[in-house]
């Protein structure tokens, strides 16, 4: 008789160990493509906005790049579990 082994599910020290951009979606480690010009240029003008807005107000601050925060897995409505970087 075969046996079947289950694939191991990925965990947050595996996506910490991982080069480049990725999330860890439903156990599996999902790697994401650069994001290019445009939508970098876009993400550049709301993080300026931001920090002139948090500098204007004394309040917040704007971060930008790979700040990846330890963060709840949250489940869509399929059930899959994801933890997506902020």
């Amino acid at each position: 008789m075969a046996s079947v082994t289950a694939p191991r599910t990925a965990t947050l020290d595996d996506l910490y160990r991982i080069d480049g951009k990725a999330e860890l979606i439903d156990g599996a480690i999902v790697h994401m493509p650069p994001t290019g010009d445009i939508p970098g240029h876009a993400s550049a003008e709301v993080a300026f906005s931001l920090r002139a807005h948090a500098k204007r107000t004394g309040r917040g601050r704007a971060v930008v790049g790979r700040i990846t925060p330890r963060v709840p897995f949250q489940s869509d409505p399929r059930g899959a579990r994801s933890f997506v970087p902020v």
